[in-house]
Formats: C-alpha cells, sequence, structure tokens
C-alpha cells in the first residue's frame, strides 16, 4: 500500500513538474521575481541576431577610429577580414560567456610588430636575404616578386604611425605564401638559414601573434558593443532570449538575490537538467546557488554525457559540466552504465526491419 501511495502520488508530481527549456524557465523566472529584483514586468522581444546586427552596424563607425584596444582591433580585422565578417564577428559574441577563451595580449603584438618593423628596416637584412634567394638557386622572376614585396612591407612599416604599426605590419603581412614558400627552402635546404631565418622569424613571430583576431575581437570589442545593447535595451523595454538567462544570473548575484533565490525554491524543490554538457558556465552557476547549494531538502540532477557535447558552435561549455561533476564528488555521480537502446533484442528486431528494406 505504501509503494502504490508513492507511485500514484509520483504520477502526479509528474505530470505538475515544470517541463522547461532553460531558456523558457528564466523567463519566467525573471517574470515571478520583477519585484525583487526589480526588473521590468513586461518587455518586447527582439530577434537577438537581428537586434546585434542591427546595433553593430549602427555603433562601428563611432568606435572604429579610436586609439583605444577596441578601434585598434577593430582596423586590425577589417585589415584582414571584411565589414560584414566584422559584423558577424561582433555579434556572435555578444552573449558568449567562455571560460577559457584565449587572451592574446595588445603588448604582445606591439612587440611583435615593432621587431618586425626593425627587421624589415635594415636595408643589410632585406638585401642579404634577396642574395640568399639568388643563390638558393630560386627564378629570379620570383626573388624578384618576393624582394618587392619586402620592399613594400618595409615601406608600409616605415610610413606608419607608432599607435598603428600593428595595423599597418597585419595589413602588409596578410598573404603569407612568400613567407611559406621561404619556410619550405630553409627546410629542404634551398636556403641559408642563417640569411633568411631571422627574418622568417620574426615575420612568423607577428603571424602568430595576429592569428587570433576572433580572439581579440572577443576580448577587447564585444564587452564594448554588449554594454551598448545592455544600456539600448533597457531603455527601449527590449529582451531577447539569452537576456533571460543573464538577467536571472544578475538577479541573483544583486542586492536582493537572497530574495530571489528563495522564492525560486519555494516554488521549485528540485531541477533536472537533461544534455547538461551542452550548458554554459552562467547556467551552471544559477543552479548551483538556487539548488546545488541549497541546505533546505533542495535537489538537483544534472544529466550529461561530455562525449556527446556537440553544442560549442553555440556557446555551450563543457567546462561548466566539469565544473558540477567536481562539486557533487565520486559518491554523487552515477554512471549510466547499460544501454537499454542497444540490448540484443532490440538490435535483433532494427535489423530484421532494416533487412527487409535494404
Amino acid at each position: 500500500p505504501i509503494e502504490r501511495e508513492r507511485l500514484a502520488k509520483s504520477l502526479v508530481d509528474f505530470d505538475r513538474a515544470s517541463i522547461q527549456t532553460i531558456h523558457s524557465w528564466c523567463r519566467r523566472v525573471l517574470s515571478d521575481t520583477a519585484f525583487a529584483s526589480g526588473r521590468p514586468l513586461s518587455f518586447t522581444m527582439v530577434d537577438a541576431a537581428r537586434f546585434a546586427d542591427e546595433l553593430v552596424r549602427h555603433e562601428i563607425g563611432r568606435h572604429v577610429d579610436q586609439p583605444s584596444d577596441c578601434g585598434r582591433v577593430l582596423r586590425m580585422f577589417l585589415a584582414h577580414y571584411g565589414y560584414e565578417d566584422l559584423v558577424h564577428a561582433i555579434a556572435a559574441t555578444l552573449h558568449v560567456h567562455p571560460t577559457l577563451w584565449p587572451r592574446p595580449s595588445m603588448a604582445e603584438l606591439d612587440q611583435a610588430a615593432s621587431e618586425f618593423r626593425r627587421m624589415l628596416a635594415d636595408a643589410e637584412i632585406r638585401a642579404r636575404t634577396k642574395a640568399a634567394l639568388l643563390a638558393g638557386g630560386m627564378h629570379s622572376k620570383t626573388v624578384t616578386a618576393f624582394s618587392d614585396r619586402i620592399e613594400g612591407m618595409a615601406a608600409a612599416l616605415a610610413a606608419a604611425d607608432d599607435g598603428d604599426s600593428v595595423v599597418s605590419a597585419h595589413r602588409v603581412v596578410t598573404d603569407e605564401r612568400f613567407r611559406d614558400h621561404l619556410i619550405r627552402k630553409i627546410k629542404d635546404g634551398t636556403l641559408d638559414p642563417d640569411d633568411t631565418a631571422p627574418l622568417i622569424a620574426v615575420w612568423s613571430q607577428l603571424t602568430t601573434a595576429l592569428s587570433s583576431l576572433h580572439q581579440l575581437v572577443g576580448v577587447h570589442v564585444t564587452p564594448v558593443f554588449a554594454a551598448l545593447a545592455k544600456r539600448k535595451k533597457a531603455s527601449e523595454g527590449l529582451a531577447d532570449f539569452n537576456d533571460f538567462i543573464e538577467g536571472v544570473a544578475e538577479s541573483l548575484n544583486g542586492s536582493g538575490g537572497t530574495v530571489t533565490r528563495d522564492i525560486i525554491r519555494d516554488r521549485w524543490q528540485a531541477a533536472l537538467i537533461d544534455e547538461f554538457q551542452d550548458t554554459d558556465s552562467l547556467q551552471w552557476q544559477i543552479f548551483e546557488r538556487v539548488f546545488f547549494s541549497s541546505t533546505a531538502g533542495h535537489f538537483f540532477y544534472p544529466i550529461g554525457d561530455p562525449k556527446q557535447s556537440i553544442y560549442g558552435f553555440r556557446n555551450a561549455d563543457l567546462l561548466a559540466y566539469e565544473a558540477a561533476k567536481s562539486r557533487f564528488g565520486g559518491d554523487g555521480v552515477v554512471p549510466l552504465l547499460d544501454n537499454y537502446r542497444s540490448s540484443d533484442a532490440m538490435l535483433t528486431a532494427i535489423n530484421a526491419i532494416l533487412s527487409e528494406n535494404p
């Protein structure tokens, strides 16, 4: 009788459970906790991609000529890619919350560009490189083309302002065919590395430093535009689905965070998150504070498989899954060892069906 009553109650509770995406759940939380968090009761939904695209196009002209790191990265990106690529790069990262993004240093870029400029400004080094190419048996037309390229880079860097040395260097280095051709010739012994390696070394150093332009956008440009987007949405009462998650996280961390947390706990006793490997650090932060850290009988059940993490392109962060797993400890992690979808009987039946429809 006790087991039957428990089963009957479970069936009723199951029908009453909130089954939602995390975004939809966060939207409901924001509505239910509006007074506690000081957030608006209503807002106008906007398409995230369209809003970001329009914002970037409208604001980019105000920043591209600025001496700030944001302006310098914008100019570097435009020198290597195009305007549409830049718009997409900024818009695509407005809601990204990476935990292990590379953080390239502008100081490292300046140092690499300065060394590259110094090397190219040395006429003797340029002459030795050209002589080495001729001595190595390279076709004279190829040597002339390469020499013209070197002289062009030297002139471009010599004429550049110090503040834009990285931008100028990147603009003339975008075509790396000559550099790669030199490297191959050095490796196969055609060229004397003593004469050509110094130039190749600094060229490679600069190219490496400039190889993470999308990360540079994320570090130096996206925060500027994200702040603009946040102010515009707040002033005009706008929101997209990504704002719901950010809004709940901000509410929990704000002055009314404890009240917000308690309202959520009063309404939901447990959270079961499927495909947890496709969440991110901000989502884990929310569930960790509301459910996992509760000492009042609340429960948190994340279910996931790191080998099935395939939504990195939508900002899923596997480190959030690993962080949650580490908090549970060995006894708190239950491995699902039996695959009931691939039992012998199931596979036999499937193969029988497929054999009839080859």
